[in-house]
């Protein structure tokens, strides 16, 4: 009896309680909503007060430095250190312009301009001359890049969208960093994303917004731009220098060296220009016979860019040829091969080189009976990827012994007969050092990852040192072409080649599928290079 009066009245006393917790805990989240709102409204006036959301536009002009994390010759250097500039026109209704200047190792002109909207937009290659428009999927994504779209940048786009859900607003408390006491408060994007704003307690201003991103290499990783020299423009505060960074690693330095508030913006500034060449991108995943057992397909057309994958049967397996950017991207493939070639496994992925776009798939091939072929410092960077922590998606890290690696350092060739894959090691190269080419002799074809491309219309730019070096590599090694694939562009021909090589002028391949026009001199059909 006493048992079950002890019972009773310890239940009595655990269903008086939930209350007060349900209770303690609402008012801890109510308070964490008031003094991240508190301390929101203290720092839109530090950075202007009503002027934060009533400026029509801003423009900023840049100069600084670019790390080229991912992208530089080696995988295990340093990042290559290149110049940027550039200029935005950010309005607050969202419309966009951002024109960038830059060049990549092996000297290829990437400078691009770009107009954003609410869901549009468009993209220009300046030196190919060629411009695309962005679809409302391409404008998302760019809305998430730290350094592409102004929104999630400036700390007066950051603090607007954390006006605009203030229902997400929670305040994540206060620390001492460098000797100076910071506050940081919390809220999320239209999209779910969070982000953590960390606030000067002296001077209510921003020092830093953070963000968690996924990364190839480094797993869950903090993404964060830091904010610095604040500086009154028209009675806005406005940070002179801004650093992108990932973890503790620079990706961009910037110093503002022009900051206006405008009234108006002149339409022509976001405006198509007249002397470029529209570009319509190949679908997407719709494989191109190019031999018996030999298919080119399209992975992905974004604006900037363009990636492609090679599918050879050689007999009893598969093999793949590039995996870049993404993990999402293998089972498209394998679905796509076993329509092309059913019963037949993929047993081979290439990657030709480790910058991360073209290596950005290879995690999803690794831990399964799949040999990846790969150079030297390939195979250290792919053992490094294979170990990250992966929590924000759903990667366990891959045990060593399951990393099944074919180290390329001068000739190698998977399966016989006639589609055969050779694989060279060409590298050091003007774009890394570490650099495979493969060569498929029965249907006389390379594949090639930035050493040469065709691109999808416009212009070729002058010679790029990375062009000459393919052209020369090819010569010395013999070879008989009729077709090119690269990791980027359209299927070409030696013609577009030596198109390349003449530049600057018109590209010559004008589609996906193999339409061409003659530079001249001849009725345009392909000829063999040796």
């Amino acid at each position: 009896m006493c048992a079950v009066l002890a019972i009773g009245l310890a239940a009595s006393a655990l269903a008086g309680a939930q209350p007060t917790a349900r209770s303690s805990q609402q008012t801890r989240t109510a308070e964490s909503y008031r003094r991240a709102r508190t301390q929101l409204k203290e720092t839109i006036q530090a950075l202007g007060g009503p002027a934060v959301t009533s400026f029509h536009a801003l423009e900023l002009r840049y100069s600084g430095t670019r790390f080229a994390r991912g992208q530089s010759a080696s995988p295990n250097g340093p990042s290559l250190e290149q110049p940027v500039s550039g200029r935005f026109v950010y309005e607050q209704n969202g419309r966009q312009y951002h024109e960038n200047s830059a060049v990549i190792l092996g000297g290829t002109d990437r400078s691009h301009r770009r107009v954003l909207d609410d869901s549009q937009g468009w993209h220009l290659w300046v030196s190919r001359k060629t411009l695309s428009e962005l679809s409302p999927n391409d404008v998302a994504l760019l809305k998430r890049s730290p350094a592409g779209w102004m929104e999630s940048t400036l700390p007066h786009s950051l603090v607007a969208m954390a006006l605009a859900r203030p229902a997400a607003l929670r305040w994540l408390g206060e620390e001492e960093r460098a000797g100076s006491r910071v506050a940081r408060i919390g809220f999320t994007d239209a999209v779910g994303t969070s982000f953590t704003l960390v606030i000067d307690g002296a001077t209510d201003l921003p020092t830093a917004v953070e963000t968690m991103a996924s990364d190839l290499l480094l797993g869950d990783a903090m993404r964060t731009v830091l904010y610095d020299t604040y500086e009154s423009v028209d009675g806005l505060q406005v940070p002179r220098r801004l650093e992108f960074r990932i973890n503790d690693q620079p990706l961009q330095r910037w110093k503002l060296d022009g900051v206006r508030l405008l009234d108006a913006v002149d339409d022509a500034v976001f405006e198509r220009p007249a002397d470029v060449v529209p570009v319509e991108y190949a679908p997407s995943f719709r494989p191109r016979q190019l031999a018996p057992g030999v298919w080119a397909m399209r992975l992905y057309s974004g604006p900037a860019n363009t990636y492609n994958t090679l599918l050879v049967d050689v007999g009893d397996s598969l093999v793949v040829i590039e995996a870049p950017l993404t993990g999402l991207f293998r089972g498209i493939v394998q679905r796509v091969a076993s329509q092309l070639a059913p019963g037949k496994p993929i047993r081979h992925v290439v990657t030709t080189h480790h910058h991360h776009d073209h290596s950005g798939g290879i995690r999803a091939w690794l831990g399964s009976d799949t040999t990846i072929h790969t150079g030297p410092q390939t195979a250290e960077f792919i053992r490094r990827v294979a170990s990250a922590q992966h929590t924000l998606t759903p990667q366990a890290p891959v045990a060593p012994e399951n990393v099944r690696l074919d180290v390329v350092t001068d000739t190698t060739t998977i399966g016989e007969g006639a589609n055969a894959v050779r694989l060279v090691q060409v590298g050091p190269a003007p774009h890394v050092d570490d650099m495979l080419i493969a060569y498929l002799p029965g249907a006389r074809l390379v594949f090639v990852s930035d050493l040469f491309a065709v691109p999808d219309g416009g212009w070729y730019p002058a010679p790029s040192p990375s062009f000459e070096f393919f052209a020369a590599t090819l010569d010395r090694l013999g070879w008989e072409v009729d077709t090119f694939v690269s990791g980027h562009g359209l299927v070409g021909t030696p013609a577009d080649l030596e198109a390349a090589l003449a530049g600057p002028g018109p590209t010559r391949t004008r589609s996906w599928s193999g339409a061409t026009e003659s530079t001249g001199g001849g009725d345009g059909a392909a000829t063999g290079r040796r």
